[in-house]
């Protein structure tokens, strides 16, 4: 029996303030220096000169992983704070419509938005997703140089938010046009002589009635480290590998990786609690990686200290144990 249905009223959505939308999009990224602007004032009295401090003044200096920028002069401080989010915002060409993009106006959005990640001067940069690209360079075939939606999204909020509006069939990103040569016979002669690298990691299966393990790593630094843990994992590369939130400190470079479906690969913050999404998912849910990540995991999962941060150019590691593991989570 078919009931008929009112249409629902949608409920104005609140408008958010320049600190909200960056906030949004970079989190704990965005840095905001206030500094204060002492005003001198000359008295009025003639054949004197004596200065005056006026009302003290503010500037703001916010500060983002792509670049930085310094407000006018105000009265409030929070004034100054949001006069620098909106200049931030306009410089990075972000969109504070609410109204959701239609799969092609995100594939264009998308497009306009790392036009810069993928320029020859964001390649040579220390910045994470740098580091994944110049990686990917050393893979053969039409992967050569494609990046991992799911890496881009963990690095950039509002490039994660344009990729759920996207044929999920799409899971690499890659620059159209090759970069110059010179470029990456550069980049090869940075890279070429380091030697195959060993690291520590621990499997966490989905069945708790085995046991945490130890695996070992073998990477070679002309190989894109997120297909070796793949392969480990037993997929097929590393598209369909999620990479979870920092773990532990917040210094720890410690983070799960697992596996996850296309329909969940675009949405990896999701947590699916009531169990209401119709998802294929490949094995039971892992209920150690859930607890430590806060999301749900299905499958077995790898614990490793592993990839690019803003402190080197080279892949960052370290070991990981199975006495850490028991002792710090």
């Amino acid at each position: 029996m078919e009931t008929k249905e009112h249409p629902a009223v949608a409920p104005k959505k609140p408008t958010l303030t320049p600190k909200a939308i960056i906030h949004q999009n970079f989190g704990s990224k965005a840095c905001y220096v206030v500094e204060e602007v002492k005003e001198v004032r000359q008295t009025e009295c003639p054949g004197l000169s004596i200065p005056q401090m006026g009302p003290c003044l503010y500037r703001c200096t916010l500060q983002l992983p792509e670049l930085s920028v310094t407000s006018g002069i105000f009265k409030k401080k929070k004034d100054a704070e949001q006069s620098a989010a909106e200049m931030a915002i306009e410089k990075l060409g972000i969109h504070t419509e609410t109204i959701d993009p239609t799969p092609q106006e995100a594939q264009e959005g998308l497009v306009t938005r790392i036009a810069y990640l993928f320029s020859e001067k964001f390649l040579i940069s220390d910045h994470p997703l740098s580091g994944h690209i110049r990686a990917t360079l050393w893979r053969k075939g039409d992967l050569c140089g494609s990046v991992p939606i799911s890496v881009i999204a963990v690095c950039d909020a509002k490039i994660f938010s344009l990729c759920k509006c996207i044929d999920p069939e799409h899971l690499w990103i890659r620059k159209k046009s090759p970069y110059p040569q010179d470029i990456i016979e550069s980049l090869m002669k940075e890279d070429g002589s380091q030697e195959c690298i060993q690291v520590a990691a621990i499997r966490i299966p989905s069945s708790m009635e085995k046991p945490v393990e130890a695996v070992t790593l073998h990477i070679s630094l002309r190989e894109y480290y997120l297909d070796v843990i793949a392969n480990e994992l037993g997929l097929e590369d590393a598209a369909n590998v999620l990479i979870s939130r920092n773990l532990g400190k917040a210094s720890s470079e410690i983070r799960l990786f697992f596996a996850a479906p296309i329909s969940y690969l675009l949405d990896p913050s999701s947590k699916f609690a009531n169990g209401e999404e119709t998802l294929h998912f490949e094995g039971p849910l892992n209920v150690r990686a859930r607890y430590l990540s806060g999301q749900d995991i299905f499958g077995d999962a790898m614990l490793a200290c592993i990839g690019y941060t803003r402190k080197s150019r080279d892949l960052f590691y370290e070991d990981v144990t199975v006495q850490l593991y028991y002792r710090s989570f």
